[in-house]
Parts: C-alpha cells; sequence; structure tokens
C-alpha cells in the first residue's frame, strides 16, 4: 500500500514521509530504500540545488546514517554522515554523530 502511494506521487516529501515510517515500524531496510527515493527526487533535474533542497537532503542524508547504524552498517553510515555534512556543514545532529 505504502509503495502504492509513492508511485502515484514522486514528491520528495511523500518519499521521505514513507521512510519515516518504515523507521518508526523497525525496518531500517525499507527506510532507507525510501529516503534514497526520496534524495533521488530532489536531486534530480536540478543543476543547482538551492539552500532549502540542501537543508532537506542533509536532513534525510541523516535519517540514512541512522538506519546504517541500526543494520550496524558502520562505514556506509559514516559515508551517509559525510553527505549530509556536504550539503550542511552545520548540520548539529550529522556532526555530533559524526564525532562519536
Amino acid at each position: 500500500m505504502l509503495e502504492e502511494i509513492l508511485s502515484k506521487t514522486s514528491t520528495w516529501a511523500a518519499a521521505a514521509n514513507l521512510g519515516r515510517i518504515k523507521e518508526s515500524k523497525r525496518e531500517p531496510s525499507l527506510a532507507i530504500e525510501f529516503y534514497k527515493e526520496a534524495l533521488s527526487n530532489i536531486m534530480e533535474k536540478q543543476e543547482h540545488i538551492s539552500s532549502s533542497q540542501k537543508n532537506i537532503a542533509s536532513r534525510i542524508w541523516f535519517r540514512i546514517a541512522e538506519c546504517q547504524k541500526r543494520l550496524q552498517k558502520t562505514e556506509e553510515s559514516r559515508q551517509s554522515l559525510k553527505q549530509a555534512l556536504e550539503m550542511i556543514p552545520e548540520n548539529l545532529n550529522a556532526i555530533l554523530e559524526f564525532n562519536n
């Protein structure tokens, strides 16, 4: 059912919200898939990403890192945190987690 909703709406927000739902249901692998779809929707066909889009992308990369951490994929989680910090170097959650 959730996948059907996503197929009807190709917005980053729908995908990100579905990721949060999967994350709250302790399904981090599926959450990552939705978060990556959200990132794809933000980045596609964009030569220049606005600062608000970078902020959103940074928060999504952080969520991906958290899911990877739950899956004990430490190196992948660190790479996702780096992506979050590349988008927004001031992302406090990503800074704190990266320094842990």
